[in-house]
């Protein structure tokens, strides 16, 4: 769900943007959009088990910026006060007083241009210095200076020489975090840039001490970049227990999410997108899709299609605003469905009862009634599954319609 950016982000080039808590991803027209989906993917699932420095990234400006193809790192406004000789580079880190990480848009879409062979994340390792530059070393300089610790532990004993992760201890944080999330090349020994040490299990051994650090920082989730990026066709997306971005793309895809707060993009095709604990965003975009938030207060958006928003509890969706979920965009003209059947609607009998719907009517005190109310420009529904008289579920849907029968699956 792109976006124009900020006037003082835009500065007469990007003209499109993500944004999901207060970081923007930026570009301009000449850039597909899957690129900017691409980038989105990379910089919030790095940070999704890094919560705790994700204001300190926001106070500080922090964003990225995708480099066109072609264009000159320079012609960026982010860039644009350095000097011709950074024209080399495809990709700068994020510092104080200069928050943009950036990279080409040749790494993100793996063009035959790409540098770097489409062999490792550029986008990641760039944004590695924001976390690093805006987060950690804003918010805890006491585990920054146990990594500079460690950094000196590194050199004196030549674990990274011939490597750029030796030359300064910013390249030392991204380019470790690069192997925390599996991404560095694969190398027989040191080449100058990269050695033969490229994944998290490998790193734990061969530097003990800065991976416990990198543990700390970044949890323990299991992602390297394009993980949650579903290609063409069906695939099965499973986030984890951070905050994760999950883009389901074209296809008719299975998505998890984890038991963080979770944003997932279901993309074209009928996808079946299931949250879990957390206060999830879930869009299901394009085609009949079926979405179920889990526990928390999550945001159901269906998008074009016939969307079936399932609930399977009634701890899926509380009375209370904390979790309770809400539907954005229902529309029985494209034939939504509200599906309650997997809810045993009278707990005082044996076995499982369908809901009786009331329409507006107040509650008899009889189990397994089905009421909503309009508030407000908004509708509630609210059931009753043990005869009190009293909601035990409830559900928001933002906009004011008058419901029928129809609307849901008893």
């Amino acid at each position: 769900m792109l976006k124009k950016p900020p006037s003082d982000y835009a500065r007469g080039f990007h003209t499109k943007a993500f944004e999901w808590k207060g970081i923007y991803i930026l570009a301009n027209d000449a850039v597909p959009d899957e690129a900017v989906y691409r980038a989105a993917e990379i910089v919030f699932n790095a940070i999704a088990g890094a919560g705790k420095y994700v204001s300190a990234i926001v106070d500080a400006g922090g964003r990225f910026a995708i480099i066109p193809e072609g264009t000159k790192i320079t012609k960026l406004p982010d860039y644009s006060d350095l000097g011709a000789s950074w024209d080399i580079y495809r990709g700068l880190g994020a510092v104080l007083g200069r928050p943009t990480s950036s990279s080409g848009e040749e790494n993100l879409l793996n063009y035959p241009t790409d540098p770097y062979g489409g062999s490792e994340s550029i986008a990641l390792h760039e944004w590695a210095h924001a976390i690093d530059n805006l987060g950690v070393s804003t918010v805890d300089k006491g585990l920054m200076d146990a990594f500079a610790a460690a950094y000196d532990n590194a050199k004196r004993a030549g674990l990274w020489k011939n490597t750029y992760a030796d030359d300064t201890l910013d390249e030392y944080f991204a380019e470790l975090s690069q192997a925390y999330f599996n991404d560095n090349p694969e190398r027989e020994g040191a080449d100058g840039i990269h050695n033969e040490i490229n994944t998290r299990t490998e790193l734990a051994k061969y530097d003990p001490k800065a991976y416990a650090i990198l543990k700390k920082i970044y949890g323990e989730g299991k992602w390297s970049p394009g993980d949650f990026f579903g290609e063409a066709g069906a695939d099965v997306l499973k986030g984890t227990s951070g905050d994760n971005l999950i883009f389901g793309n074209s296809g008719n895809d299975r998505i998890y999410a984890g038991a963080g707060a979770d944003y997932v993009l279901g993309g074209t095709g009928n996808d079946t997108i299931s949250g879990a604990a957390g206060k999830d965003k879930l869009m299901g975009e394009a085609g009949n899709d079926r979405i179920s938030g889990g526990g928390g207060a999550d945001s159901l958006h269906g998008g074009s299609g016939a969307d079936v928003f399932v609930f399977a509890s009634i701890r899926d969706s509380t009375t209370s605003a904390s979790g309770r979920d809400t539907i954005a965009d229902f529309n029985r003209a494209q034939k939504d469905k509200i599906d309650l059947k997997a809810i045993d609607a009278n707990t005082k009998s044996a076995g499982d009862q369908a809901f009786t719907f009331i329409g507006t009517d107040s509650f008899h005190k009889k189990a397994g009634e089905l009421r909503y109310e309009k508030k407000s420009g908004d509708t509630f529904i609210y059931a009753d599954v043990n005869g009190d008289g009293k909601a035990d579920f409830s559900i928001l849907l933002d906009t004011s319609v008058s419901l029928k029968v129809t609307d849901f699956v008893l």
